[in-house]
C-alpha cells in the first residue's frame, strides 16, 4: 500500500518508475519489518471524495458521530464604508463534554446550534447571508454524504438516517436558528477593538486585506483565524482522576499498562478519550471517511504511540488536517491530559517515609489496580473492604504532586527559576535579542503552504498579493508554525552556530563565539 504523492511516474504514461523512501522505512522493509509510518500499519485513512472536499465545518457537525468541541466566532466587520463585504475575525475552539454515540442522523440544527455562538462587532447588522461558507449548510449535500458514510464507513453501518430532519434544512443558506446565537455591538470601533487586541511586533495580517481589493470586483472577503482553548492546568480533570493515575504509577511496570487508560466521565454514558480507535472517526467524518486510521489499534503490527501518530498526520501531503478548525487543539488538550496523568506521582514527608514505603510494598498490584478503578468510576467508594480501607488510610499520609506540564504555570515558573540561575552563575546579559520572523512576507511560508510557482532560487520571487497571503496564514496555522520552526533553527544554526543535538556552540563559534 503506497501513498501516490510518494511514487514517481514516467512523464503522463502513468508507470511507475520508483518511489521515495526513506533510509529508516528502508532498512526495517529489509528485514522484513513494517515501518512505524508505513500505511499497511493501520495508518490508511482514506481520500474524501472530490464532491464533498467542500463540507463546511457545521456541515461536519451535523453529520458527526460525536461532538466535543464548541466554537466561538468573533467577528469584525470592516470600517472602511467602501468595503462593507470584508470581514475578519478568529473561530476559537473550546474543549467540551464528549457526548455518547448518535442515535440517529442527521443531527437537527438545534443541537448544532447548542455548539456555535456569534459575537460580531461592525457598524452594520449581522446578517448571516452575508458570511459565505462560514455558516453554510446545504440540504442535499449532507444528505448524500450522510447516504455515502453509511455505505463505506462501519462506524455509520448501523446509525438510522432520517430524512424527515433534512426538511429543517435549508437547501443552500446558513444553519437556521443562527441569529439567536449572535451577539452584536455596534458601538465599539472596531479599529480600536481590534488594535487593542492584536497590538504587536508588527502589523497584523488583516491590514494585508486591501490588497488585491480592488479585483474582486464585489465579492466578500472573509478571514477567519483558527485558534484554540487548551488545558495545560488540567483544570477538566478531577481531583480523583489524578489520585488514581498515582496510584496505577505505584505498580511495577510489567503489572500496569504504561498507556493512559483515563476515562472523564461527562454524562451517564461517557465516550471513552482514551484506548477508542473509534473516537476520532467519529469526531471528523471529513478527516476519516471510512472510519479507517484512528488511533491506539491495538492490532496494529508495529506499536505507535499517539504523539507520533499525531505528528504523522500533520505531516502528510494531505493537508486537510492542517486546515480544519478543531483537530489540532483536541490533539493538543488530549496530549496534555496524558501528561498530566502519567507523570502524577505521590509525595511523603521524610520523617514518615519509611514506615510508609515499608507498608506500600505489602500492597498487592491488583488492589491497587481495583482501588484506582474504582476512584475514577465512583465519586465516593462505597462498602470499601478492609483491604482497601487499609491502602487509603496509608495514602492519606501521602500527597499527590502531578508533574510540570508544558504551557502550564508550574512549567513557566520552572523555567523562569531556570533563567534566574542562570543570571547567578553567568551573570546579567549584556545583549537582549528579540527575533519576530513574519510569514505573511516571506517566500520560505508561501513554499511551506504548498505554492509551487514561488521560486527560492531567485533574489525576489514573485509573491502573491497581500490578500491572498494573509488568506493563507489563516487557513494554514500548522505551516505557520513550521515556518517559524524552520526560521529559528536556522538563525541559530548559522548565525550562533548552535548544535540542537550537542546543545552548544560548534568549535568554530558563531558571532558571539563559542557558547
Amino acid at each position: 500500500m503506497l501513498d501516490k504523492s510518494g511514487v514517481q511516474f514516467i512523464g503522463s504514461t502513468g508507470k511507475a518508475a520508483g518511489i521515495n523512501i526513506c533510509s529508516l522505512c528502508c532498512s526495517l522493509l529489509t528485514k522484513r519489518k513494517i515501518p512505524q509510518m508505513a500505511l499497511a500499519n493501520d495508518l490508511y485513512h482514506g481520500s474524501l471524495p472530490e464532491q464533498f472536499a467542500d463540507l463546511t465545518l457545521v456541515e461536519e457537525k451535523v453529520c458527526a458521530l460525536y461532538c466535543i468541541t464548541a466554537h466561538v466566532t468573533r467577528l469584525f466587520q470592516s470600517s472602511d464604508p467602501t468595503q462593507p463585504r470584508v470581514f475578519h475575525g478568529n473561530t476559537c475552539t473550546h474543549e467540551m463534554n464528549t457526548v455518547s454515540m448518535a442515535s440517529v442522523l442527521p443531527c437537527t440544527p438545534t443541537d448544532v446550534n447548542g455548539f456555535l455562538s456569534v459575537v460580531f462587532i461592525g457598524p452594520e447588522k449581522f446578517n448571516p447571508n452575508r458570511m459565505g461558507s462560514l455558516f453554510r449548510v446545504r440540504r442535499q449535500k449532507i444528505w448524500s454524504f450522510l447516504v455515502w458514510l453509511h455505505h463505506h464507513n462501519a462506524l455509520y453501518a448501523n446509525i438510522p438516517l432520517d430524512y424527515s430532519i433534512m426538511s429543517l434544512y435549508p437547501e443552500d443558506g446558513p444553519i437556521p436558528g443562527l441569529v439567536e446565537c449572535v451577539v452584536e455591538n455596534h458601538e465599539l470601533s472596531v479599529d480600536v477593538v481590534f488594535g487593542e487586541e492584536t497590538a504587536g511586533f508588527s502589523e497584523h495580517p488583516v491590514m494585508m486585506l486591501a490588497d488585491g481589493a480592488a479585483d474582486l470586483l464585489g465579492e466578500q472577503t472573509i478571514m477567519v483565524e483558527k485558534i484554540g482553548m487548551l488545558d495545560p492546568e488540567s483544570n477538566k480533570l478531577t481531583g480523583r482522576s489524578f489520585v488514581a493515575s498515582a496510584i496505577r504509577n505505584l505498580l511495577p511496570k510489567d503489572a500496569a499498562d504504561i498507556q493512559p487508560d483515563l476515562v472523564i466521565h461527562h454524562n451517564g454514558r461517557p465516550v471513552p478519550e482514551y484506548n477508542n480507535p473509534c473516537f476520532f472517526p467519529g469526531l471528523y467524518p471529513t478527516l476519516f471517511p471510512y472510519g479507517l486510521g484512528g488511533f491506539e489499534i491495538k492490532s496494529r503490527p508495529t506499536a505507535l504511540s499517539f504523539k507520533q501518530q499525531a505528528k504523522y498526520f500533520l505531516s502528510v501531503s494531505n493537508r486537510a488536517f492542517h486546515y480544519h478548525n478543531s483537530f489540532i487543539f483536541v490533539l493538543q488538550n488530549i496530549l496534555q491530559h496524558r501528561q498530566a496523568h502519567l507523570q502524577t506521582h505521590f509525595t511523603v514527608g521524610k520523617s514518615n517515609f519509611k514506615s510508609v514505603a515499608r507498608q506500600l510494598t505489602t500492597v498487592s498490584p491488583v488492589l491497587l489496580q481495583c482501588l484506582a478503578l474504582k476512584l475514577e468510576l465512583e465519586h465516593k467508594l462505597v462498602n470499601p473492604t478492609n483491604e482497601e480501607r487499609n491502602a487509603l488510610r496509608l495514602l492519606q499520609q501521602v500527597n499527590t504532586m502531578s508533574a510540570c506540564i508544558p504551557g502550564s504555570q508550574a512549567s513557566k515558573i520552572f523555567v523562569r527559576n531556570e533563567i534566574h540561575n542562570d543570571y547567578g552563575y553567568f551573570g546579567l546579559p549584556h545583549i537582549f535579542f528579540t527575533f519576530n520572523p513574519s510569514p505573511a512576507h516571506s517566500p520560505v511560508f508561501q513554499v511551506m503552504f504548498g505554492d509551487t510557482t514561488v521560486d527560492l532560487s531567485k533574489r525576489f520571487p514573485m509573491m502573491p498579493c497581500g490578500r491572498e497571503r494573509a488568506l493563507r496564514l489563516a487557513q494554514d496555522p500548522v505551516a505557520t508554525t513550521d515556518f517559524f520552526e524552520f526560521s529559528f533553527r536556522c538563525l541559530f544554526h548559522h548565525l550562533f552556530r548552535w548544535d540542537f543535538d550537542t546543545r552548544c556552540s560548534t568549535a568554530s563559534g558563531g558571532i558571539l563565539s563559542f557558547v
